[in-house]
């Protein structure tokens, strides 16, 4: 058999196998990004120039957007977004499932709610909203620690929301929350982690969000 034949098989092999292993890893690492209900994960929690401009011409009276969770596709994309609702006198957060048809028109179509008030008001105590809601080291620090020793839940955070300053530091952060279970179902929810002076940190509070009773 001629040499010069055999060594081209022997590469054809071998590429044929690394494309392989490749589109297999980009496989997973398409898997691991999906979250709740199959939405892939934005890259950056920041909210796109056309959500924001969707907000501020059909919903600026109700709806706030604070950061932008992802999207998935089919016939049409539906974009997740976390906003500030303003109905009655508090503010509260609230996820907003916007539908966005192939013509580029778009509507609200659903919304989630949580029991977490924005609560940023002037004076001691209240909490201050960060400039980004882009998660950075002092927050992933704080999470790492309070998860130390958590049992039964895994959490992903997706958005950094606001800080309290009391005798220590309150963190409020969007998070991913998955069940440790079999077949675990995630979900959004707000999560409250107080770190103390000493570095020391805790979850002191979970709000999970539910859809909408309308």
């Amino acid at each position: 058999m001629n040499k010069r034949f055999v060594f081209l098989c022997v590469v054809i092999l071998i590429c044929t196998l690394t494309a392989c292993g490749s589109n297999n890893e980009s496989n997973d690492n398409n898997a691991a990004e999906k979250s709740v209900d199959g939405f892939l994960l934005a890259p950056s929690p920041l909210v796109p120039a056309d959500i924001g401009a969707f907000f501020a011409d059909v919903e600026s009276e109700k709806y706030t957007p604070v950061a932008y969770i992802g999207s998935k596709t089919n016939d049409e994309t539906i974009h997740c977004v976390l906003c500030k609702t303003h109905e009655g006198n508090d503010e509260t957060y609230v996820i907003v499932f916007l539908t966005e048809n192939t013509d580029g028109d778009a509507e609200i179509t659903s919304t989630l709610e949580c029991n977490s008030e924005v609560g940023t008001f002037a004076g001691v105590g209240s909490w201050t909203e960060t400039d980004s809601p882009e998660i950075n080291h002092d927050v992933r620090a704080a999470l790492d620690n309070a998860s130390t020793n958590l049992d039964g839940i895994s959490l992903k955070p997706l958005a950094f929301l606001a800080t309290q300053i009391v005798s220590g530091t309150n963190y409020r952060i969007l998070c991913e929350v998955t069940p440790t279970t079999e077949k675990p179902e995630p979900y959004f929810a707000i999560v409250h982690i107080y770190e103390d002076l000493s570095g020391n940190a805790e979850i002191s509070e979970v709000f999970e969000f539910v859809p909408t009773i309308e």
